[in-house]
């Protein structure tokens, strides 16, 4: 009788020890499911006679049902000089209230129009009717001309370099200043998971290093690759935001030259804000960022 005791005892020790250890043991964290602008287009919309640029659309398309894919559409305001702030115009809306035969194999988007937009180096989405806003029809098969000017940055070694073919994440217009503190257009196409580029702005320029052409501001080729979208905000000065949307933050780089051609500027005048917050952008709605 002791002896049974005895074990049944140490069997409850035993039960009580992995319990614990089972209770206390390190769990891996559950995977991340808000919504994430991944892609980001500028928004164009159909007023019933003319089209008119209206912001922003920030796009979640990075599943593989249309049911989960969606997005907002966004003016920005400006609030100082590092400050930038987005204010809620429309949504969250499903991806079918933009498209109602949105193709279900693209989950992200490089750049261009919400009407017209590139996928990759060989896609490019086109609206097949003006109206009304946000009931497009893509022709989801369509295949870019080589007789466009696009086909050959994306394509032609000449223009695009390494990149010739790979897919892009985004195309930014800016200024920088020239030798002379002029201003100097510059029109780049970002491939951030190879932390390239490629200035478009005449032949020769493709591949190139994003370290190279960021020189100055001290980003790394890693925290390039962190990089999701991104876009341009014109005003007074132009300010580029980059987008990591995972870690839910992101850096600006300002260009300290006016947003019109042949205006002075500063000489070495880009200057890098740090990482932020994404949520310092604005109030997003439920379900949108880990807040």
């Amino acid at each position: 009788m002791k002896k049974l005791l005895i074990n049944t005892l140490t069997g409850l020790l035993l039960l009580q020890f992995f319990a614990c250890k089972k209770d206390n043991s390190p769990q891996p964290p559950a995977p991340a499911a808000y919504k994430r602008p991944g892609s980001i287009l500028y928004n164009l919309e159909h007023n019933g006679t003319t089209w008119e640029r209206n912001g922003f659309m920030l796009l979640d398309l990075d599943h593989a049902s249309n049911k989960d894919k969606s997005f907002l559409v966004v003016d920005v305001k400006q609030v100082g000089v590092d400050g930038v702030r987005f204010e809620l115009k429309k949504g969250p809306m499903p991806i079918e209230s933009l498209a109602s035969n949105w193709p279900a194999e693209v989950r992200s988007v490089g750049f261009g129009l919400s009407n017209d937009m590139t996928v990759n180096a060989s896609m490019r989405l086109q609206a097949q009717n003006t109206g009304p806003v946000f009931n497009y029809r893509y022709d989801s098969i369509h295949k870019f001309s080589t007789s466009i000017v696009v086909y050959n940055y994306l394509n032609n070694p000449l223009w695009a370099g390494s990149m010739a073919g790979k897919a892009p994440q985004a195309r930014l217009g800016s200024w920088i200043a020239d030798a002379n503190d002029n201003a100097i257009p510059q029109d780049i196409i970002y491939y951030f998971k190879e932390a390239a580029c490629s200035n478009v702005s005449q032949p020769g320029l493709g591949g190139l290093p994003l370290v190279d052409y960021s020189a100055g501001l001290g980003i790394q080729a890693d925290s390039w690759k962190k990089i999701d979208a991104a876009m341009t905000v014109e005003g007074a000065i132009y300010k580029r935001l980059y987008f990591d949307v995972d870690e839910w933050n992101f850096f600006m780089i300002k260009d300290w030259c006016y947003a019109s051609y042949g205006s002075r500027c500063e000489k070495n005048g880009r200057q890098e804000v740090k990482w932020m917050s994404m949520d310092t952008l604005m109030d997003w709605p439920e379900g949108w960022g880990p807040n």
